[in-house]
Parts: C-alpha cells; structure tokens; sequence
C-alpha cells in the first residue's frame, strides 16, 4: 500500500471513530487556491502544477473555440498523477 492510500485509509478510520465522523463537509477540507491546466498543454506542465501545488490530480479546462468569446473556461476533465505517470512510462 503506497504512503497515499495509506495516510488516506488512516484518516478515514480515524474519522469513523470521531463522533462527528464522515459527516465533515467536503469545504473544511477542500483546496480552495486550485491550479488548473488547458487540455492543449503539456504533460510536463500538468506535472509541473501538481508537484508545484503537492497534490494529486489537475483539473483540465476547455479552451474556448474563439477568442472573441469571453465565456468563462469550463471543466473538461480531470488528470490525476497515475493517469501522467503511467502514460510517461509507455512513452
């Protein structure tokens, strides 16, 4: 079992006990400064934010068909680090 998967499984026991326990909402956990990539750039870059901001996955944003559009970019997926490091080890 990797440290991830481990340090996760230990905090979901550990909140099992508590009394208030799953019943944490999702905001007091949740990464609010969140780095994104554009579904054009690189593997490196992608690799880069994650390791820049310590986590595992970056959201992927559309890039919009024109610029003329100022419409806010929307999610397009989701890249976690098994994702990138499994597609760099097949090349």
């Amino acid at each position: 079992m990797n440290k991830l998967s481990r340090s996760f499984a230990d905090f979901i026991t550990n909140q099992m006990s508590a009394s208030s326990g799953l019943l944490t909402n999702v905001r007091s956990l949740m990464t609010t400064h969140v780095q994104t990539c554009g579904e054009e750039d690189s593997l490196a870059r992608a690799a880069q934010l994650m390791w820049e901001a310590d986590c595992g996955s970056v959201p992927v944003l559309e890039i919009p068909k024109s610029s003329a559009h100022h419409r806010p970019r929307r999610l397009h997926g989701q890249l976690h680090a098994g994702q990138a490091a499994r597609r760099n080890a097949r090349g």
